[in-house]
């Protein structure tokens, strides 16, 4: 009894066991083991005593004897008690609690008082019952109805003959379906919650929404089960939500009559929570919008967006702006201009994100249209610029040189030096000769430029173009003494050109090589691939910058374009011309160039016979 007495006296301590009762632990003999503070003070019994010598009506040792002999374990009873000549009421329990094979009993005094006092709490808590504006009803375990409140007799308009003692489920016949009825039975019969919503009228007419619950109660944590059941009145929230949801609908209403694309989320202790979008938003991103609130943002809002949401958002907290604009590109390259917007949320620690994303990319394309227009229109006046430097200087400088063969012809054929005429009219052919072939190629870069140039092709092996280019040519490389190379493919296969421009482009473009090589060699060749005719011209002139290439394909255009300084004479159309002639003839034109080294221009047409 040691053990059992110290830890008495230990829960003693912990749980506060002088809370006004007398508690006393003893043998079937009324040997006492244990006592509490209000015990020992009270009556004076403490460990060692015998609760039998209290003076007292009935008699400990008679309640003893027969509670042994009924074996009874629990007894309540009110005892008349004398101590010091005072007499006390008290009620007393005793408990049978059997230790190690021995019958220890726990009796406790509780005075009238803290009986009074129970009561009153049971009083208190009916009143609370039948007075508060929650209807509530009590069953036993079978579901029959043991206690109702007014509140429930005055909701469901029966009296209390009709709820007492009868089912709870027939009570709520009235109000329920027949699916739901069932529902509840199985609910009783397994002893699990319960719960559904009604809507009653008044005599007013008025709707009321009542949310019902049931819940069992395990008693003593022993199988034997009881129920409570609620109504609340839930009607003020039903008309809430009502108005939310046509809030909603009016805000979504909105949100979708707007052109641009809109987004709102929610950001919760610098986290960002989905909240809606509209329509358009979610048609042009693919996203399916039938469970919007349970979006998640990964779900919808592109990586790369989210980025740029945050950056903005820190803008925004850092300089204490209302909203911020910022660029953004789709993963489809399309151009949004984009504002976020923060404001207040519901909660202390929420705000709100509103983001409208603006589609510009039909805008950024009429731009880039415009710009390409100004920059060709730039590009335009450049090039007339420097057409009329050029044809200022080609068809002057010959003019000049016209007149001053004229007037040697005159002096010679008055002077009778008909030798040194004839001299001269070779010159002054060679001078008209330029002018010609100027008008010819102005003529050309017309028709191409128009789309008026007519091309009638033929199949052909091009080795005998190479060939007359190269001799017409050869005259002109010996005098500048170049090494002037023809390298010819031993094939027999077709390409299908027009004869007269393929010689005219190879003519201009080794005229060029020619023209711009002063020291060194120009190569002129042939060759098959598996499926191609390659033609290369390669050469050590001056060169162009590779960047310039591109400009230097526009008519009228040389790296040098003022007339009057530059080293090489001419109008700057043959490589033009050649260019355009074989990409018109379905032909590939490939051009490599580097200052002071060199130019290599590679021209593949497909077979077509072989």
């Amino acid at each position: 009894m040691n053990d059992y007495s110290y830890a008495l006296k230990y829960n003693d301590k912990r749980s506060k066991l002088n809370d006004g009762k007398l508690w006393f632990v003893v043998d079937s003999y009324g040997k006492i083991y244990y006592s509490n503070e209000t015990g020992q003070k009270e009556i004076n019994l403490s460990e060692g005593d015998n609760i039998f010598s209290l003076s007292c009506e009935p008699s400990f040792e008679v309640v003893f004897q027969n509670l042994i002999i009924n074996k009874i374990q629990n007894f309540n009873f009110d005892v008349l008690l004398e101590h010091e000549n005072n007499f006390s009421s008290y009620t007393a329990e005793i408990e049978a609690t059997p230790i190690a094979g021995l019958d220890i009993y726990v009796v406790i005094f509780s005075s009238p008082f803290e009986n009074s006092e129970l009561e009153n709490r049971i009083n208190n808590l009916h009143f609370a019952l039948e007075y508060g504006n929650v209807p509530i009803l009590i069953t036993d375990t079978k579901g029959k109805i043991t206690y109702a409140t007014k509140s429930f007799e005055r909701l469901l308009e029966l009296e209390i003959d009709a709820i007492y003692n009868n089912s709870l489920a027939s009570v709520l016949s009235l109000n329920l379906g027949s699916q739901e009825i069932i529902e509840l039975q199985t609910a009783i019969l397994l002893g699990k919650s319960w719960n559904s919503s009604i809507s009653l009228k008044n005599k007013e007419n008025e709707s009321s929404t009542f949310d019902l619950r049931l819940k069992p109660v395990i008693i003593n944590g022993l199988e034997k089960r009881s129920f409570i059941f609620t109504a609340h009145d839930v009607s003020y929230y039903v008309q809430k939500n009502r108005m939310i949801k046509k809030l909603s609908e009016k805000q979504r209403n909105i949100i979708n009559n707007i052109s641009d694309l809109v987004l709102i989320l929610k950001l919760v202790d610098d986290k960002i929570e989905f909240e809606d979008a509209n329509d358009k938003y979610f048609q042009v991103f693919g996203i399916n919008s039938s469970v919007r609130k349970e979006k998640k943002v990964s779900e919808c809002i592109e990586e790369k967006l989210i980025d740029k949401m945050w950056t903005s958002i820190n803008i925004l907290k850092k300089n204490n702006l209302k909203s911020v604009e910022f660029d953004y590109e789709s993963p489809e390259e399309r151009h949004y201009a984009s504002r976020i917007t923060l404001m207040p949320g519901e909660k202390i620690n929420e705000e709100l994100l509103i983001i409208s994303l603006k589609d510009i990319t039909e805008r950024i394309l009429q731009e880039d249209q415009i710009k390409a227009a100004y920059k060709k229109e730039m590009q335009m006046n450049r090039l007339k610029t420097t057409f009329l430097q050029n044809m200022s200087h080609e068809l002057r400088t010959p003019a000049t040189a016209v007149i001053g063969y004229s007037e040697i012809i005159k002096e010679c054929i008055e002077t009778k030096d008909f030798e040194a005429v004839g001299e001269i009219t070779a010159a002054l052919e060679n001078v008209v000769q330029r002018m010609i072939n100027l008008f010819s190629k102005i003529l050309e870069i017309s028709e191409l430029e128009s789309n008026e140039s007519e091309f009638e092709n033929v199949k052909m092996n091009c080795n005998k173009i190479l060939l007359s280019v190269y001799s017409q040519k050869k005259n002109e490389s010996d005098k500048k003494g170049l090494d002037f190379n023809l390298t010819l493919g031993n094939f027999y296969d077709l390409i299908e050109v027009d004869w007269n421009k393929l010689e005219k482009a190879l003519f201009y473009l080794v005229d060029n090589a020619i023209k711009f090589t002063d020291v060194g060699k120009v190569e002129f060749a042939s060759r098959k691939t598996k499926n191609t005719v390659q033609i290369e011209i390669s050469d050590t002139g001056c060169g162009m910058n590779q960047k310039t290439i591109d400009w230097l394909l526009e008519p009228f255009v040389q790296e040098n374009p003022d007339g009057h300084t530059r080293e090489y004479e001419g109008a700057g159309l043959g490589l033009t011309i050649a260019y355009r002639y074989i990409k018109l003839m379905n032909g590939k034109f490939f051009i490599t160039s580097e200052k002071n080294i060199g130019t290599n221009i590679l021209i593949e047409f497909p077979i077509t016979t072989n």
